[in-house]
């Protein structure tokens, strides 16, 4: 269950200080984290929480918080699956197309890498935008050239 923009007054005024694996520390409102279901979470566990830690780098942090602050006030577009194109870019919104693009520009390790750390803090839209990206990179590709580019 994920919070929405409107909820309680105080839980939109509140706010998260985020802990990740390098130690950095940053605070966001939390209505900010709407489509997160593990911050959702931690905020039903403990209404009092102001700090948690996570299981992601810092780096992974700052792209997806450029994505929820993207989609602040708008809810992402579900693609359609299977991709109804050989060419991503036609399949999905084209901001989602460049802020993927970028980040898989960073090699495959970087993609796979970051599309856990989005299912770890289960953003659904998120992870199916990785995956996308994914089975884009994939689709009929002959199997000795994926293995190469899996290993990349």
């Amino acid at each position: 269950m994920s919070l929405s923009l409107d909820t309680t007054e105080s839980v939109q005024t509140k706010s998260i200080t985020l802990i990740t694996t390098d130690k950095n520390k940053s605070t966001h409102p939390f209505s900010l984290f709407r489509m997160s279901e593990l911050i959702s979470t931690a905020l039903e566990a403990d209404k009092e929480e102001h700090e948690l830690k996570l299981n992601i780098s810092s780096q992974h942090l700052e792209w997806i918080l450029e994505f929820l602050i993207h989609y602040k006030e708008s809810e992402p577009v579900m693609i359609e699956k299977p991709l109804r194109s050989k060419d991503l870019k036609d399949a999905i919104p084209l901001w989602d197309y460049e802020y993927i693009t970028q980040i898989h520009s960073l090699g495959n390790k970087v993609l796979y890498d970051f599309t856990n750390a989005s299912n770890y803090m289960a953003i659904k839209p998120l992870v199916e935008l990785c995956c996308a990206k994914i089975a884009h990179m994939v689709k009929n590709t002959p199997l000795d050239e994926l293995e190469n580019k899996l290993k990349s």
